[in-house]
């Protein structure tokens, strides 16, 4: 019987009309559908070959080119199986833990642990489309926060914000991007998403003025503290910049008082910052009552010398500070704000407690 003749778009491309030493070939399954095989050899002992497979002999016979390409470009990665769990996990192993700051490590973690991992992680990495993580942004729009199950919040938990989304697809993105670079996948998906917008949930800094400085600053008096407010309130500076801050890095003159801020958020954000004489004194305080502290909990106490560390020595967390501020607003009855307010304050109008204080806008190094 004469063989039928196959149509032209469905024919293997030969070279010279024989199929060439790692070409491959094409052949059907008992199940109808075609099956293409490479067979790169032995390789650790082991015979290897990469398997692909297709509807018709054309789409078996395209995507088995495809992966001679790869091959030949030295981008082909035959991991066909891994997850993005399984990669995600790798990627923070490999080039976030230990390569950047502990804050940027923790918030890298707790999005994947919260966010990527259960929502993505399931997915074979080089099947990860845009729309698979499109459909995933909706969903985070309807996630509250802090927890991994939406049904398991309480009715008043406040959703994720735009800026939560922004963060949670940045990480992912990063993360895909190294992808590309290792010749995992051809393009990043992150790339082509819509972020949500944030016309519907536009922020407002509120700038503190002069009545609720004066009532947040009689809520601390007598606090051990007192002088890392007057910091933030008196010269904007940044919550980091104040917790970092060591003794070495003040120069307690009266007349010649100076900060110098080291670690910070930018590279323009290192700079001296001249104190007033109000300011010297509360730093003096400050210093004698840590003498103090220092007598009574030990010479191992405090090791880095820090100037406002916690009661056990060590530096103050962001978070627990937070949590204090929250507390004076509480206390001093006013609405609950952000320890950045007393910042955009300075950037607007500095407050009274330095308008004889030698304060210029640039100061701030954003």
């Amino acid at each position: 019987m004469e063989r039928m003749k196959r149509p032209a778009q469905q024919r293997l491309a030969h070279h010279n009309g024989q199929r060439q030493r790692g070409d491959g070939s094409v052949t059907q399954r008992k199940n109808g559908r075609w099956q293409g095989v490479i067979d790169q050899g032995v390789v650790d002992g082991k015979r290897k070959r990469i398997y692909v497979s297709g509807a018709t002999e054309y789409e078996a016979s395209a995507k088995l080119a495809a992966v001679r390409q790869d091959i030949a470009s030295g981008t082909y990665h035959n991991d066909a199986h891994q997850t993005l769990a399984t990669y995600m996990t790798d990627w923070y192993a490999l080039y976030v833990e230990g390569k950047v700051a502990a804050a940027t490590c923790k918030l890298n973690k707790e999005q994947l642990e919260h966010h990527i991992i259960p929502g993505l992680g399931r997915l074979r990495l080089n099947q990860l489309t845009p729309q698979h993580i499109q459909e995933w942004i909706n969903r985070l729009q309807k996630t509250r926060c802090r927890v991994r199950h939406p049904r398991q919040c309480p009715d008043d938990q406040p959703f994720l914000s735009v800026r939560r989304i922004d963060i949670i697809v940045g990480v992912l993105s990063k993360a895909l991007k190294r992808a590309v670079n290792l010749g995992l996948i051809g393009r990043n998906p992150a790339k082509q998403v819509v972020l949500p917008s944030a016309a519907d949930h536009e922020y407002e800094p509120r700038v503190l003025q002069d009545a609720e400085i004066t009532a947040i600053m009689q809520q601390v008096e007598g606090h051990r503290l007192k002088a890392l407010y007057h910091l933030l309130i008196c010269l904007g500076l940044r919550c980091g910049e104040v917790l970092w801050l060591e003794w070495r890095d003040l120069h307690l003159e009266q007349g010649d008082g100076s900060l110098r801020i080291r670690r910070s958020k930018t590279r323009a954000g290192r700079r001296t910052i001249p104190l007033s004489d109000a300011l010297v004194d509360s730093l003096r305080q400050q210093q004698q009552q840590q003498q103090q502290e220092q007598a009574d909990f030990g010479i191992q106490w405090n090791p880095n010398k820090l100037v406002f560390p916690s009661l056990a020595g060590t530096r103050i967390l962001s978070g627990n500070l937070y949590r204090h501020y929250k507390t004076v607003l509480d206390a001093a009855g006013l609405e609950t704000g952000r320890v950045a307010h007393a910042r955009k304050r300075n950037a607007t109008q500095p407050p009274r407690c330095v308008v004889n204080h030698p304060f210029a806008l640039h100061d701030l190094r954003h």
